[in-house]
């Protein structure tokens, strides 16, 4: 009978706890699933965009001019030529580029290959292959990025397309990226089994031990849910709750892991690949916040545009390694000047957007005319050869009630005022007058901001032999390490 009645109680417990216990584990899996799927789909579509933005900043840069299509009908010839130079044919460019970013890319005119690294079953290229016109279509029509699952000679791929467009306006053709999907697949089944495995394996065990501790990990469960759906959504800054990353169970070591995937795609989202600087896109966010933050606390804050002088030349002289190299150095030099000032922002090419948070503008000009000493003295050497080099700024002291696209373009407009004026300068003001007024402003109030230490001590004191055995005697407590009987000094 007792034998009997703890089977009805297992059956109970089965039925009670570890079944629907079991159950809502498999619904939060497949839905951890879903997120982690839409995730890495995101994560992918951000690094296609990236490889055809790169190759269109490629073409701009190497093959400056109009894109233009001749044909030949009567013999059949097609060439497509971006400026004076003939691109058709020439495959090294991208075939480079998808050695060193692992992706498939395509030059179109309207809705046909043109180059292309994509082979065809039989080993050839698929140049001269179309794409969906509906693609082409809602491209040509919104000139906006598109991402799309596209079949490609009956291959299936994950790919995304850009527009290409003549500065007069005038829609070209597209640019194309695009990573195999059913590789995707395998990386998301992957990224799928310890999913499955933790939260089948985590509720069951759970469930068998107690519904105290099969209440915990639903708790930590639907917190690893509900941080995931935050990433999702965008909300890449939000931390993980300290119940689930304290966890020694294989709950606790998920959360972890998910936090480490939120670093990676913070890096992923926020951070320009080469310079490590933040991008323009989380720029403008992150100039939002301390706006917004200094109409709270009260605290200024100050906007510098700068821009490395003659560096298209120095990529000519040089090479593009050695330009990147230039690139990379001067973004360190920026992170160390910015270090607990504020944030540095790579704004495009070699143009970079500098954001102080709570400093008043004086300093952070000399802090800029410090840096700018730095650059000016930088010993850059690429292959045995040293790059000289030079930077032109211009600095604002922001304002929590304007518009900061206003106030980036008149910080810019101070930056082009530089250029166009001698370079190798900080411009504080357009206005020569003004500017000197500025810096001379800012000289004489560092100067009554040095506060002056006066020592003084009793009459009785200043007789010359008292005063010399005073200093004797505290001389050799210093010597001693003995600091217990200091004499207490007055600042005025």
């Amino acid at each position: 009978m007792k034998k009997e009645k703890m089977g009805k109680m297992q059956k109970a417990m089965l039925l009670c706890t570890v079944l629907p216990t079991l159950l809502l584990g498999i619904i939060i899996a497949l839905l951890a699933v879903y997120l982690s799927r839409t995730a890495l789909e995101k994560e992918v579509d951000s690094s296609l965009l990236a490889n055809a933005t790169m190759l269109q900043g490629i073409l701009e840069e190497d093959y400056p001019g109009t894109y233009v299509m001749m044909e030949d009908k009567k013999q059949g010839i097609v060439a497509m030529f971006k400026g004076d130079k003939e691109l058709t044919g020439n495959f090294a460019l991208i075939d480079a580029v998808k050695e060193s970013s692992g992706t498939e890319l395509t030059v179109f005119y309207k809705d046909t290959r043109i180059l292309t690294t994509i082979m065809k079953p039989d080993g050839t290229r698929a140049v001269g292959t179309g794409v969906n016109t509906a693609i082409v279509a809602r491209v040509e029509r919104t000139l906006e990025p598109l991402c799309v699952r596209t079949d490609v000679d009956g291959e299936l791929y994950r790919a995304c397309y850009i527009p290409l467009q003549n500065k007069n306006g005038e829609f070209f053709g597209m640019i194309g990226a695009a990573r195999n999907a059913e590789e995707m697949t395998r990386k998301a089944n992957a990224m799928d089994t310890p999913i499955w495995i933790v939260t089948v394996l985590g509720t069951l065990v759970a469930s068998l031990i107690s519904i105290r501790y099969t209440s915990g990990v639903i708790e930590a469960i639907r917190k690893i849910h509900h941080f995931l759906g935050k990433m999702v959504s965008g909300e890449l800054h939000g931390e993980m709750d300290m119940t689930v990353t304290t966890r020694e169970d294989e709950i606790g070591e998920t959360g972890k892991s998910i936090v480490r995937m939120q670093g990676a795609m913070q890096i992923l989202v926020e951070r320009d690949p080469l310079t490590t600087l933040y991008n323009r896109r989380f720029g403008n966010a992150k100039l939002k916040h301390i706006a917004e933050r200094s109409e709270v606390t009260g605290e200024g804050f100050a906007i510098a545009m700068g821009d490395i002088d003659f560096f298209k030349k120095v990529n000519d002289t040089y090479g593009h390694d050695a330009g990147d190299h230039v690139l990379k150095t001067v973004s360190d030099e920026m992170k160390r000047l910015m270090a607990a000032r504020g944030a540095a922002v790579r704004w495009g090419g070699e143009e970079f957007l500098l954001m102080f948070e709570n400093t008043k503008f004086g300093p952070a000009m000399h802090s800029l005319e410090f840096f700018l000493d730095r650059i000016r003295n930088a010993e850059i050497f690429y292959d045995g050869v040293r790059i000289p080099i030079t930077m032109t700024m211009g600095i604002i002291e922001g304002r929590s009630d304007k518009d900061l696209g206003e106030q980036i373009k008149a910080v810019d407009e101070m930056l082009y005022y530089g250029k166009e004026h001698g370079r190798n300068q900080l411009v504080v003001s357009t206005d020569e007058e003004v500017a000197k007024a500025i810096r001379e402003k800012w000289a004489e109030k560092e100067e009554e901001e040095v506060v002056e230490t006066v020592i003084t001590f009793p009459e009785d004191m200043l007789d010359s032999e008292n005063l010399m055995i005073l200093l004797a005697n505290k001389m050799e407590k210093d010597i001693e390490g003995d600091t217990s009987d200091k004499e207490e000094v007055k600042e005025e």
